[in-house]
């Protein structure tokens, strides 16, 4: 398995990060997904079996939930009242 790009990200990530921000890697530096498919920026294919936060029990980019986010974001995408 290759990893060069990722670490290469990774390296910088560790540079210009704050430590209260630190991300676990893998390596993984995720170029796409779908389904329960994820790509890294290496081109490495891995079946997503994690669960967290942003992931829905669709998978990645499910067809019905982009063109949802869409059509939400059509009409505003972050308010803030204070």
């Amino acid at each position: 398995m290759n990893c060069e790009k990722c670490m290469a990200v990774i390296r910088e990530d560790d540079r210009v990060m704050s430590p209260s921000s630190r991300m676990p890697y893998f390596p993984l530096v995720i170029k796409r997904a779908y389904g329960a498919a994820v790509e890294d920026i290496d081109g490495n294919r891995f079946i997503d079996l994690l669960s967290s936060a942003g992931a829905l029990n669709t998978g990645h980019c499910h067809p019905r939930v982009v063109r949802a986010i869409e059509e939400q974001v059509k009409s505003f995408i972050h308010y803030t009242p204070v």
